[in-house]
């Protein structure tokens, strides 16, 4: 989806910097200047949590996520939205070629 733009943050270096951005990403509030800027977030759900991340040697990075009825499923634009965000997010980071969800009814209309 070529209308999710790339937000810049800076936060502490971690351990685990990939699933550290996508919890952020998936908890995070726009900022005020954000908002003055047009920008907008399906994001957060206070349900909706990041539960495991594995990036395996070929490049696939498994996300697996609480379904949230009604959150995690619906209309197929927001699917996507909220999909694409946090696979945009993941392909930043060296070495990840593809994500995956879990479970993978995840984002599913």
């Amino acid at each position: 989806v070529d209308s999710i733009l790339p937000v810049y943050r800076m936060f502490p270096a971690t351990d685990n910097i990939l699933s550290d951005a996508i919890a952020y990403l998936i908890e995070w509030a726009l900022t005020a200047d954000e908002k003055k800027l047009g920008y907008s977030t399906e994001f957060p759900n206070k349900n909706f949590h990041l539960l495991s991340s594995d990036l395996d040697p070929q490049g696939v990075l498994t996300l697996e996520f609480t379904e949230v009825p009604g959150f995690t499923d619906g209309w197929s634009a927001r699917m996507l939205i909220l999909a694409n965000s946090i696979a945009k997010t993941a392909m930043q980071f060296p070495g990840v070629k593809k994500v995956v969800f879990v479970p993978d009814t995840l984002f599913q209309p």
